[in-house]
This record gives structure tokens, sequence and C-alpha cells, in this order.
């Protein structure tokens, strides 16, 4: 129910929903999974932190609840937290792909661009052409200099959008038109974004990746208009 309210833009009414629930079952990963999202469109980083570190604690022997919690911290930019998690992750489970990516964002964003790519790259023999393998691959090779092959890997994630508008890839094409410094087509998806209450794409507004947006007007004023914080 809690999910609902939040896809709805219940913002008050999803909260409660979510303490309620963690009140009832404090040892419920999944919970914590949702609250974690609600404080970070909330711009309250502490609390999600706070949130990621206890979701580990009550599933410690998850691989995918220790993967989850790496995800958040990494969006929040606690990237050396972040990175622990998913080490054990991927300790408890050699082919959690998820952790392995995480691990490859963290090295990422803090600028170890190659390492970062090595590893995106070695997911990418792995998957294959998923679109949440293909994106990395992006960001890997815009920052390695490889702009000809960043396009590439551009324009065929823009065909799968445009074959599969069904398929939910718009929070993969903002991050795209970011990564492009295309704000004009940025700002078209984030004000759909907001039209449509999709909730991954306004979730982008300051977080690691794109920290940049924190001052953008365009930006500021959607977020606003969803009834979110912004940074001030």
């Amino acid at each position: 129910m809690a999910i609902v309210k939040l896809s709805e833009w219940e913002w008050k009414q999803a909260y409660d929903l979510l303490t309620k629930a963690n009140g009832i079952n404090p040892s419920e990963p999944a919970v914590y999974f949702v609250l974690g999202e609600y404080y970070m469109l909330m711009l309250q980083y502490d609390k999600a932190a706070a949130v990621a570190k206890r979701t580990a604690e009550v599933d410690p022997m998850s691989a995918r609840t220790l993967a989850e919690a790496a995800r958040i911290l990494i969006y929040i930019n606690r990237l050396d937290e972040a990175r622990e998690l998913a080490e054990r992750s991927v300790a408890l489970n050699p082919d959690n792909f998820l952790a392995k990516q995480l691990l490859g964002y963290v090295s990422y964003l803090k600028g170890d661009y190659q390492k970062a790519l090595g590893i995106f790259e070695a997911n990418h023999k792995i998957a294959g052409d998923h679109p949440y393998v293909l994106l990395p691959l992006t960001l890997g090779y815009k920052k390695a200099g490889m702009e000809e092959k960043a396009r590439a890997i551009q324009k065929q994630l823009m065909t799968m959008h445009r074959q599969h508008p069904e398929a939910g890839l718009e929070t993969i094409i903002a991050y795209i038109h970011v990564v492009f410094n295309e704000l004009a087509a940025f700002y078209r998806i984030f004000d759909k974004a907001v039209e449509e209450k999709n909730t991954w794409v306004i979730q982008m507004y300051g977080d690691s990746f794109n920290s940049g947006l924190r001052n953008d007007a365009h930006v500021k004023a959607a977020r606003k208009l969803a009834g979110l914080p912004v940074w001030d």
C-alpha cells in the first residue's frame, strides 16, 4: 500500500504506512528499501543512510539485501560504505550482477574511470545488451574520452526506447541526455515525469551522478510542483 501511495505522490500517507509497517515487522528488508527511497526523494540523506545500514543489519546473509542497501548508499554518495556492502554481497554470491555493477559505479564516482570501465565491460560480456548494462557502459566510455563508442550506445538505447516505449526506459534515457549535456531533451522527460508521476526520473535530482542539477532552475521548479523539497 505504501508503494501505491508513493506512486500517487501521497508523500505523507506513504511515510505513515511505511513507519507503521516497520513498527509491525522491524526485520522486513522490503520495508527498509521503500523507506530508503522515500528519504532519498525527500533529500533526507542521513536518514536514507541509516535505513540502508539497518537493512544490512537485519538481513546480513542475503546478497540481494546487501546490494540493495549499497545502491541506496551510492545514490547519496556514501561510497566507502557502499563498496563494503557490495563486496560482502559478491562474497556471498559471486554471480550477484547488481553488486558487481555497483562496484563499478563506486569506482566511477571516485574518479577511477578506467577501473570502472573495466568492470562495466566485463559485465557487458556476461549480460549482453540489457539497458541497465548499457547505461554504465556509456558513462564509462564518455569519461574515458571514447566519444564514438559512447554515442553508439546512446543511439542503441534511444532505438530501444522508441521500439519498446512500454519498457519504462525513461530514467535511462534521461541519464543519457544529462551525460551528453542535452538538457532540453532531459527537461522534456523530466516535465513528463512530473505529469505522469514517474518517481524514478524525479529522484534523479541531486543524486551522486547528477549533482550538477541541484541548482538547475527548471528541475527545481518541477520538483516543487511535485511537492518535493529542493536544495537551497
